[in-house]
């Protein structure tokens, strides 16, 4: 199916699929394969850490909620977490996770053996993001306080927390750094608005308002400051890519069918972002879609079984996608891999 924005590639060619090794889907000079699954409802961050890509996974049902490739296997003894390992990342040494629904970070030193570094009463954690030297993470206190927070640590055993929004349900699942300046992104999960907050030194923080704009993760492609926007939570029910002009954001993309317009990512000079149909919905629909003209339109090169895709990494000169399936009974997401085929 094409994107209401200009569809170049040619009609979408589905087939039927098996764990190992089918295609999924393919169109024009792309195809996706799944190199594995586990016993989740699927997969939300990836990261690579000495020679080997790690899949954090969905564990909702208090599973093994890390595996890695190659070759596909889960990690023991690794993580069983209440809900995911929503993000990965490696920090002077470490492999760092922070969990969803757990508002805990553990970090390992061999991939194997994960120590809980950090435990807030925070209902989701999530971001984690270098920079000066400083490892970033981000809390979400629904369940408590409804206030975001933000910590930061240079061992990543001792954790300061250097932003709270108090009273402002503010849930935060992207920090990046853009000319030496932080840009943490929000929602106001009550009043469905959005903004970022910006830091030059990591300790105060300018809050920015967006309105009905949830900005959901963010790239830098060309010495530029990119992100999706998630129709998730706000008022404004739109998702597509947006671009910063140095005092604000502009709309470049606004693509129509997607709950989340999610990771971006420069992959071979391409702009590749991951899109999910239905957040905790029914079977089928994600994507993977790619812009061939510097992210003015946008094409589906992938679709999957599942509803949901989050997460795009590169490793070994691959690109690598995750998905989920909500209450998956036997049909979890996997984490696929992106070929090129012989012309």
């Amino acid at each position: 199916m094409c994107l209401r924005l200009i569809c170049i590639l040619s009609v979408l060619i589905f087939s039927s699929w098996s764990y190992a090794d089918e295609a999924v889907h393919s169109t024009g000079s792309y195809s996706c394969t799944p190199i594995g699954t586990g016993l989740d409802d699927g997969f939300f961050s990836l990261e690579s850490f000495k020679g080997k890509l790690y899949a954090g996974g969905f564990g909702y049902r208090k599973r093994k909620a890390m595996y890695r490739y190659p070759a596909w296997e889960v990690v023991n003894p690794g993580l069983t977490v209440t809900e995911s390992v929503c993000d990965l990342r490696e920090f002077k040494g470490y492999l760092y996770a922070n969990t969803e629904s757990d508002g805990e970070i553990y970090r390992t030193a061999d991939g194997d053996n994960w120590q809980k570094v950090f435990s807030d009463r925070g209902q989701i954690g999530c971001v984690l993001r270098e920079h000066h030297d400083y490892l970033y993470a981000t809390m979400h206190s629904s369940a408590f306080s409804s206030n975001g927070k933000i910590y930061r640590s240079t061992d990543g055993i001792e954790w300061q927390k250097v932003y709270d929004s108090g009273t402002s349900d503010d849930y935060m699942k992207e920090i990046i750094v853009f000319n030496d300046v932080i840009f943490a992104f929000y929602i106001d999960k009550t009043t469905g608005t959005g903004g970022y907050f910006t830091s030059v030194d990591g300790l105060n923080w300018i809050r920015h308002e967006l309105g009905q704009l949830r900005l959901f993760k963010a790239l830098i492609w060309n010495n530029e400051l990119w992100a999706s926007a998630s129709a998730e939570y706000t008022l404004s029910g739109k998702s597509g890519i947006w671009k910063y002009d140095g005092q604000s954001f502009q709309n470049v993309a606004e693509i129509s069918g997607y709950s989340h317009i999610g990771e971006l990512l420069d992959y071979k000079s391409v702009l590749f972002a991951t899109a999910t149909r239905e957040w905790k919905g029914n079977q089928g629909g994600a994507a993977l879609l790619a812009s061939p003209d510097k992210g003015i339109t946008w094409e589906q090169i992938c679709s999957f079984p599942e509803t949901e895709s989050w997460n795009l990494t590169e490793f070994e000169d691959e690109l690598y996608i995750t998905t989920k399936q909500h209450n998956a009974n036997g049909t979890a997401g996997r984490v696929y891999k992106l070929h090129n085929k012989p012309q």
